[in-house]
């Protein structure tokens, strides 16, 4: 009788243990069809950070044995102000001994927009890791769009939610009006003004071209500071204007006034020369 009521009970135990993994899976089966469009609600990302949310119009799949989650169809992750919509976003994400999840990584493909206080991005992927706070885009290009401009990149864009920092490389280019600044590299850095944020610098590497309505400069390196709106050269300088060529080591050139200056390399180990070509 024991061994006949201990069986019993084992047996109503088995099957209320597979009772509640059958709940569980309709619920996956749930958010994967009926609770398409809703959103849900994630734990902090570092265990103690800000919480992440993640909604889908057309499913919404939690892959547990992968920890891991799959949202379809105007796909949307938030965490604080940065959202990254896409076609499909998964999200990879660890469990503590609580049971709380942490999401730790996403990815986006697909018609991929990251809007956040900097401007918005528009990119083909995204790669978005939580616990280092940075997004990794790929696109073809990848197009940054403020208030102060606009950030193109052919290769990627690093961007540092945190930190107000961007990175653009391969055939980089920031357009504000009628200037632009291309490079290899190119580094933008954003500061709160006024309550919200504005690109403040431009650091550029490789390859310098500065095009204005009147010059074309050219350098190894180059610090664009926005709101001044002065450029600061080094490297290699050329500036040309019209027939008109100017060659140093160092310049500043100063975009409104289109006043510029050219210095040699201190300590004279290098020389400033100009070709100037009188009208024709």
């Amino acid at each position: 009788m024991v061994d006949d009521a201990m069986s019993g009970r084992c047996g109503t135990r088995g099957l209320r243990q597979a009772t509640l993994a059958a709940l569980v899976a309709l619920a996956a089966a749930g958010w994967a069809g009926g609770a398409a469009g809703q959103a849900l609600p994630l734990g902090p990302s570092d265990g103690g950070g800000s919480p992440v949310e993640i909604e889908a119009a057309e499913s919404l799949e939690w892959r547990q044995d992968e920890q891991l989650y799959v949202a379809r169809g105007d796909a949307v992750l938030r965490r604080d102000d940065v959202e990254i919509r896409a076609d499909v976003l998964t999200a990879n994400y660890t469990e503590g001994e609580d049971g709380a999840v942490q999401v730790e990584r996403a990815t986006a493909t697909g018609g991929v927009i990251i809007t956040a206080a900097e401007g918005e991005v528009t990119a083909a992927s995204a790669v978005y890791d939580l616990v280092r706070d940075v997004v990794v885009l790929r696109g073809d290009p990848v197009v940054l769009t403020s208030t102060d401009g606009t950030v193109t990149a052919e290769d990627t864009m690093e961007y540092y939610p945190g930190q107000g920092l961007a990175v653009a490389r391969g055939n980089a280019v920031v357009e504000r009006e009628d200037q632009r600044v291309e490079a290899e590299v190119l580094t933008g850095e954003f500061e709160e003004v006024d309550g919200e944020q504005q690109l403040a610098r431009v650091s550029a590497t490789g390859g310098v071209l500065i095009t204005t309505a009147t010059d074309i400069v050219r350098a190894d390196e180059a610090t664009y500071d926005v709101r001044a709106n002065v450029a600061t050269l080094s490297g290699n300088v050329r500036l040309t204007r019209g027939a008109n060529q100017l060659n140093g080591d160092f310049a500043e050139v100063n975009l409104d006034t289109g006043l510029s200056r050219l210095m040699a390399r201190p300590g004279g180990a290098g020389r400033v020369s100009g070709l100037l070509v009188p009208d024709q």
